[in-house]
């Protein structure tokens, strides 16, 4: 099974996605009704394989989120983008597993918590190459033609 994916946004390759919670799902904070109904909503969008609305991003989304560079652990806004109710989830090319809801402060003193109680391993960093330098031909010194007699 391929690894987390490593992006800001849900990514489709066709159909929708598997939408599981983790074994250790657990919501950290009461969800107002509008976070519940975003909550159910994520969760329809991502099954359908429909767009997830930009509302539901960071407007700095991927940019210096260690937890996503480092574990694949992405970030949803629950309530619009200002929120500060956050779903946090794993994303695989087939299916997400939503890990918990929380906030951006209590997220920040409990990250190492997070990443202990999913048992959170870092994603391998992989270079991808996207296209190779060209290297000259190497030519054979040329002989002198062979001597006849």
């Amino acid at each position: 099974m391929a690894g987390p994916l490593r992006s800001a946004r849900i990514v489709y390759t066709g159909t929708g996605k598997d939408v599981i919670e983790g074994g250790q799902f657990r919501k950290h904070v009461t969800l107002n009704p509008e976070e519940e109904e975003d909550y159910l909503l994520l969760i329809d969008l991502i099954s359908s394989g429909q767009e997830v609305p930009d509302r539901f991003y960071s407007a700095t989304a991927g940019h210096a989120d260690r937890l996503l560079a480092d574990y694949g652990v992405m970030h949803l806004h629950l309530g619009g983008a200002g929120s500060s109710t956050l779903l946090f989830l794993i994303q695989f090319a087939d299916k997400v597993v939503l890990l918990e809801t929380n906030t951006h402060q209590r997220f920040r003193r409990e990250c190492a918590e997070l990443i202990r109680q999913h048992r959170l391993t870092p994603v391998p960093k992989t270079a991808v190459i996207v296209k190779k330098k060209r290297r000259p031909a190497r030519t054979s010194p040329s002989k002198p033609p062979a001597k006849t007699t």
